[in-house]
């Protein structure tokens, strides 16, 4: 796959992606504040017609990722850094890659107008696969921010995906899971997952998964195949929860899956079924947190690599 080294391949089939050491040089420092941001950031939204704030952002305007693939030429993979990490506010990927069930990863992400944002044409990274596996392919960041809250926020269309036999079933998504995005703590535990999963061959159902044994996906809303819609996850820390909106409308509050006080992670995932296509967009995938923030950007240590577990269960 284009993007992907073979030597990131071979790392993350371990489950031991790590961080490079360049990142011994990059200090804890204040985010730039949104309103110094302002001008370039209204300069790229008018040069690529890209939206990269909608809705109401809950005064959480200190930029901690913006993923919007603006410059990067449609029809053409988005570049990552791997091995080293984007300065904050992050605007490239860490990596990208895949788990296939046999043989190399062999599916494809490429920037394309797959999405539709206030009725126009949008950009997203058209992530497609025809290979089985639970995380046939991925999407990556890497990054260590501490705050009371966060917001994450994403567009996300699902073009394609099996109707059946799916993994990952569980209470809620009997049908098993076409793609999730798992975010975890400092400590790399899971803070909350998003999870799609298919009610039909035509639509599914949008979930999140509640802190139970069995796993259960909670549905908060539906979906039909070709559809934009806009997602954001406040998270609580104080307060442990994480509440969820679709489309501006609030849906949902629930607990987090584990307690924390900040966000290393954002993992965006499909699962697959051998020769069946799985195909979706996703772009404008934003984390803030209130102004002032405070981020710290560190080599995680031999403890923290060692809970560094695959990013896909």
């Amino acid at each position: 796959m284009a993007g992907v080294s073979s030597r990131h391949f071979s790392l993350a089939r371990r489950g031991q992606i790590r961080h490079n050491d360049d990142m011994h040089r990059l200090l804890a420092t204040p985010l730039l504040r949104w309103r110094r941001l302002a001008v370039g950031v209204a300069a790229c939204v008018i040069a690529t017609g890209t939206s990269t704030l909608h809705g109401d952002n809950f005064g959480l305007d200190d930029i901690i990722t913006n993923f919007n693939f603006a410059g990067v030429p449609l029809g053409s993979t988005p570049p990552t850094t791997f091995p080293s990490v984007d300065p904050i506010p992050q605007s490239t990927l860490y990596a990208i890659g895949g788990f296939p069930d046999t043989g190399p990863v062999t599916g494809t992400v490429q920037v394309q107008n797959a999405l539709t944002i206030a009725g126009q044409p949008a950009r997203g990274a058209v992530m497609t696969t025809t290979q089985g596996g639970t995380g046939a392919q991925y999407l990556d960041t890497q990054f260590l921010v501490t705050a009371p809250l966060a917001l994450i926020q994403f567009d996300l269309n699902i073009m394609q995906m099996p109707a059946t036999g799916l993994p990952q079933p569980a209470p809620g998504a009997p049908n098993g899971q076409a793609f999730a995005v798992n975010v975890f703590g400092l400590d790399s535990q899971r803070l909350f997952r998003f999870a799609v999963t298919p009610t039909s061959a035509t639509g599914g159902d949008f979930g999140i998964k509640l802190p139970d044994v069995p796993g259960t996906i909670l549905p908060f809303g539906s979906f039909t195949l070709g559809e934009t819609h806009h997602f954001q996850f406040l998270l609580n820390f104080a307060a442990g929860t994480v509440s969820v909106y679709l489309n501006g409308v609030f849906e949902t509050t629930q607990s987090l899956l584990n307690p924390g006080s900040g966000i290393s992670e954002i993992f965006m995932f499909q699962n697959g079924v051998e020769g069946v296509t799985n195909q979706v967009a996703i772009g404008n995938i934003m984390t803030t947190v209130p102004e002032p923030g405070t981020v710290a950007l560190l080599l995680l240590g031999g403890a923290a690599l060692a809970r560094h577990a695959r990013r896909r269960r």
